[in-house]
């Protein structure tokens, strides 16, 4: 098991240092042109995921409770002393570092994919029952879920953003990408920040709550159908896997083989795998070529 792991160590590595010399030789791309031309599609792709991914995890409300906690709380008719809104928000705070900590330990088992979609339906749940808990005038009831939902948070729809644009990016276009999807986070974090005490006084609570569960639920449909899983994959994979037009099966990907990248499938449109088993020979063409690649270029 450690020899494989090692194998497959040194092959992600290897993969890294091409995908680095690719990227020294790449001719600068604007934002611009990664959003319109047609030749990077693949690419495209890869940024509305990014992008949806940080635009959601502020859509679920997340920072209604991390700034106005407190507040929350005390509308709901549960008053304390001076220091209240210290004491409330630390163990609401606790929540989420305790789903976070669950994630770590289980996000390479039970995948990326899967990982999202249940925080994402946990995360529904808790803010139903928020706004289930103001509708009752239940103090406690939304104390429990506040405390539930920060820990379904954590369970995935906090770090998989992160983790996800980690991935998801060549190596040529990731500084943009990434820059790009976290100033959607902090955007879209300006705007919900902005607008939930004005919704909260035209709607009212519970309807402000209900409104972020359902903007919840239909970005899992969403992501459901959208976001491949990638566990196990390597980067080479991952950019493989995000040019086919329907997800697949960690196997599939593989079988098309290790070595497709995602600027071959960009540039050149339509690749398919051959024959894995080169000569020692094939190894001493150069970085560009398609039989150093193990593709036939169509």
């Amino acid at each position: 098991d450690q020899e494989d792991a090692g194998d497959s160590v040194k092959k992600e590595y290897q993969d890294i240092v091409q995908e680095h010399e690719i990227a020294k030789t790449h001719q600068h791309v604007s934002l611009t042109e990664l959003w319109t031309k047609r030749e990077h599609s693949v690419i495209r792709r890869g940024m509305i995921l990014g992008c949806s991914l940080w635009a959601i995890s502020q859509l679920a409300g997340i920072n209604t409770i991390m700034y106005y906690g407190a507040s929350i709380v005390r509308s709901t008719g549960i008053e304390g002393g001076r220091s209240f809104d210290i004491w409330i928000t630390v163990p609401l705070m606790s929540m989420q570092l305790v789903g976070i900590i669950c994630c770590y330990k289980t996000i390479d088992t039970t995948g990326r994919r899967a990982t999202l979609l249940m925080s994402m339906g946990m995360v529904s749940v808790g803010l139903f029952l928020i706004g289930l808990g103001f509708m009752l005038e239940s103090g406690y009831l939304t104390v429990f879920a506040m405390c539930f939902y920060l820990f379904s948070f954590g369970l995935g729809l906090s770090t998989m953003p992160y983790t996800m644009n980690s991935e998801i990016y060549p190596m040529e276009y990731r500084g943009k990408c990434v820059a790009q999807s976290t100033a959607v986070f902090w955007v879209v974090n300006f705007f919900v920040s902005l607008t939930f005490l004005t919704l909260a006084r035209i709607l009212g609570h519970h309807n402000t709550f209900f409104l972020y569960t359902t903007i919840v639920v239909a970005s899992s449909l969403y992501f459901y159908h959208e976001m491949p899983e990638t566990t196990g994959l390597s980067l080479n994979e991952i950019q493989e896997l995000l040019a086919q037009d329907e997800s697949m099966s960690v196997a599939s990907v593989r079988s098309l083989g290790k070595d497709a990248t995602w600027k071959d499938s960009m540039d050149y449109g339509s690749v398919k795998n051959v024959d894995s088993s080169l000569d020692d020979e094939s190894d001493t063409c150069s970085e560009s070529s398609p039989e150093r690649q193990g593709l036939i270029v169509v």
